[in-house]
């Protein structure tokens, strides 16, 4: 069986960063992401994304021929 998937694809950025502390309520966050300002970015990260896209790599753990 083949399985087509049609709708979204995507790429997804994932930013990882040093929290200045380990405390993470959304007053923090909204404190160091303020517009305009710059935080040290410690590794960026591509992967692939939405519906179609996920739909797909579902299907083929499943041992399904996708496209």
């Amino acid at each position: 069986m083949k399985i087509i998937t049609i709708g979204g694809a995507t790429q997804d950025v994932f930013l990882q960063y040093e929290a200045p502390n380990s405390h993470c309520s959304l007053s923090a966050i909204l404190e160091t992401f303020q517009p305009g300002k710059k935080i040290e970015v410690a590794d960026i990260v591509y992967a692939t994304g939405g519906g179609a896209t996920n739909t797909a790599a579902a299907f083929s753990l499943l041992d399904y021929s996708t496209q």
